[in-house]
């Protein structure tokens, strides 16, 4: 029989969240669930499961705070999923046909927020679309990918970068591939494509301030650039080996009080630039990761949520604890363990797991829809360093209890 600390670290549900009002609001991206957690206690406030959909598929991708409402945009699900922090009431709006026909393609890879109105960007399909928070309407503004091809010989199918920078109505974005970006002008619809000369590989994640871009590239540079005058300076933000870690697309970068801060996916290598003058240092000290992990070196740390209100980064780890820091002062403000039955996580999942297209071995259980992606990207991350049984090894996504 397995402890409760191995069943908790084998199905804590959050990714990316959003803490609002004391409140920690998850949209599980692989299983079918939406939580709301308080934050201090780390019990389940509420819990809603989309029935409509199959467990252990990728539904929905990254989320936004848009006043009264979180929402949720999608990565291969066909709606956009809005729930309403003060009635809890979750409103599933479908995509518009074009792209929801488009089974299995991902939807959309970065968004913007301008007020009650949501930009979403494209991955695998076409279309920018506008999505209005108030009235729900959601439709399609322009063909990013047909102008992109045409006008810059872009041919390959691209994903935008994490994040997305709002100034003067024209946002700006990262594209994966390559070290362009683009920026989309919200009022007449309008594209352009700006290379960033400074950078040589692909852009990770963007963030801004004022009239400057930060953008993060794959190979652990930071480029800061000026929209005015296109004056560009870069800074090389990793160590020596460890630029891998800055190339998974699980890279975050938010601006706050004169830095820019900037979140790997191994998150104790997560550093702060001084914007004045180029300086990089950790986000996090070391006696900070060591507590964080218990003395566990196996524990996994992870990017949780930004406040850029208060400058409060939320980090959690495998085992369902949460811990939260004042970024400026790197000081630890709080700390908490998430409150859940990993057997009754389990049972939810089983329950809701509605297609046939699922396999069991032993105790472990994962959809066989996406076993070879994550193959593919296990044997690619270890650069063919481990045989194929040790790489399916690394791929299994919960361990659950018989």
């Amino acid at each position: 029989m397995k402890s409760d600390s191995d069943k908790r670290q084998l199905s804590c549900p959050l990714y990316n969240f959003i803490v609002k009002e004391g409140y920690i609001y998850c949209f599980s991206w692989k299983f079918n669930f939406c939580f709301v957690f308080d934050v201090v206690s780390g019990k389940i406030v509420e819990k809603q499961v989309m029935e409509e959909y199959p467990a252990n598929a990728y539904m929905l991708f990254r989320l936004a705070d848009a006043g009264d409402s979180i929402i949720a945009f999608p990565y291969i699900a066909d709606y956009i999923l809005k729930w309403d922090i003060h009635s809890t009431e979750c409103t599933k709006v479908d995509l518009p046909a074009s792209l929801s026909n488009n089974v299995g393609n991902r939807k959309f890879s970065a968004f913007a927020l301008k007020g009650k109105e949501m930009f979403l960007f494209p991955a695998d399909t076409d279309q920018i679309c506008r999505f209005d928070c108030v009235t729900n309407e959601i439709r399609e503004v322009f063909d990013i990918r047909k102008y992109l091809s045409e006008k810059n010989q872009l041919q390959d199918s691209f994903l935008f970068a994490n994040g997305s920078y709002l100034f003067n109505d024209t946002v700006y974005l990262g594209c994966w591939g390559t070290n362009n970006i683009v920026s989309f002008d919200t009022h007449r619809n309008m594209v352009k494509l700006i290379s960033a000369e400074g950078i040589g590989s692909g852009i990770r994640s963007i963030c801004g301030n004022k009239n400057s871009i930060f953008v993060l590239s794959g190979d652990g540079e930071l480029l800061i650039r000026n929209i005015e005058d296109n004056k560009e300076m870069v800074v090389k933000i990793c160590g020596e080996g460890e630029e891998h870690w800055w190339n998974t697309g699980e890279e975050r970068m938010f601006y706050y009080a004169g830095y820019v801060f900037a979140f790997a996916q191994k998150t104790e290598l997560s550093k702060r630039i001084r914007i004045l003058d180029g300086q990089v240092e950790d986000v996090f000290e070391e006696q900070s990761v060591s507590q964080m992990k218990h003395g566990d070196a196996d524990t996994e740390l992870l990017f949780g949520a930004f406040n850029q209100d208060q400058g409060i980064v939320y980090i959690y780890s495998t085992q369902g604890n949460i811990y939260w820091f004042d970024v400026v002062s790197r000081e630890k403000t709080g700390d908490s363990c998430l409150e859940y039955d990993a057997d009754e996580l389990a049972r939810w999942i089983k329950e809701n797991a509605k297609s046939d297209n699922y396999m069991r071995e032993d105790e472990y259980l994962y959809g066989l829809s996406d076993l070879m992606n994550r193959l593919l990207k296990a044997e690619k991350k270890m650069k063919h360093s481990l045989p194929w049984a040790d790489a399916g090894k690394s791929i299994y996504l919960h361990t659950i209890k018989e």
